[in-house]
This record gives structure tokens, sequence and C-alpha cells, in this order.
């Protein structure tokens, strides 16, 4: 929410130059900080808890670009402090490298680091759509009867999604594996 996103700059979505990603009406905040997680997951039990609700429908969990991608560097994310720490002891190497024209990982010219980077936003993604499921999940012990509907966006028909928003829905569906929860394609 933007009340979220204006009481905590520190957790606000960055950018590679380190600044403030507000793209659209979305205001991303850090997923991949631990403790901007936990606050999140904190504030949705609490509202799934308080009220009566048939069902929850995880929607827009996506990573910001814009709709040309990479080409768009001051809208790619994740690039809070959290996610490049992680990548890069992952990978061995800064993201914000991706975006630098000087630099051996500079994505138009090292396929290998971009795609060490695309596959990074899919997996911590994946991650976070099971971060969320599992919260639910325990949530059902009180209210056996709540729906899961995870909406993602088409990848499969529109293969840009994939590198330009780290969205791969048939990734997103062997979480069926785990939870029972029911896919809704958005195209």
């Amino acid at each position: 929410s933007e009340k979220f996103w204006k009481d905590h700059p520190a957790w606000r979505e960055l950018n590679f130059r380190g600044e403030p990603v507000h793209a659209s009406w979305r205001f991303p905040v850090a997923l991949t900080d631990t403790a901007c997680l936990k606050e999140v997951k904190d504030m949705y039990r609490s509202f799934l808890l308080q009220h009566d609700w048939d069902g929850v429908n995880i929607a827009e969990l996506y990573f910001e670009a814009g709709t040309d991608g990479p080409e768009n560097s001051n809208l790619m994310t994740p690039m809070h402090l959290s996610a490049r720490a992680e990548f890069k002891k992952l990978y061995g190497f800064d993201p914000t490298f991706l975006f630098d024209i000087n630099s051996e990982y500079y994505w138009k010219n090292n396929a290998y680091a971009w795609n060490r980077y695309e596959e990074y936003r899919v997996g911590r993604l994946t991650k976070l759509h099971e971060e969320f499921l599992s919260m639910i999940e325990e949530i059902k012990y009180e209210k056996p009867h709540l729906d899961i509907v995870l909406t993602v966006m088409d990848n499969v028909g529109n293969p840009e999604l994939r590198k330009n928003h780290g969205v791969d829905a048939l990734r997103v569906n062997e979480l069926k594996k785990k939870y029972n929860f029911t896919l809704q394609i958005e195209d």
C-alpha cells in the first residue's frame, strides 16, 4: 500500500542507482528484506483473520520493470540492498553491474550474467509465492473454508514477462505439489 511504502522508506524497492522505484500504481517494497517480508506477512495475516473471508487471491506479485525489461534499467527490480547482497552471495557479483555499460557483467554483452539475474528473480518470486501460501495455510487452521487463488501473469503466452518481471507460471504451478490453490493466469 502507499501508506506502508511511505511509513517504511528503508524498505522501498530500489533501482540500480539506489533510487526508490515507483513505476505506476504500485508502491513496491523490498520483499527480499527479511524484516519487510515479516511485517507484510504479519499485516496480511491480521487482515485475513479479522474478517470472515471465503477466500484470498494472491495477485500482482512480481518484480517491477518496464514493458521493455532491462532496456529501462530505472525500473528493474529487485535492487534493494537485501537483494543485492543475496544475489552477490549466490553469483559472485553485484547485480547493479548488469546496468553499468563499462562492467564485464553489462547485460547486453554478457548473456550468462543476465541469465543468472533472471533466474534469481524467478526463483525469488516463486519463493515469495510459497511464503504467502505457507502463511495462508497456517490461517486455514482457524479458517478451513478459506479458498486460495494465485493470479500470475501469462509468461507462457508472453515469454518476455519472465525476462521483464521474473514471472514463471509453470514454476509457480509446481507449488501445487505442496499447497492446494487455484492458478489463475492473467493475460
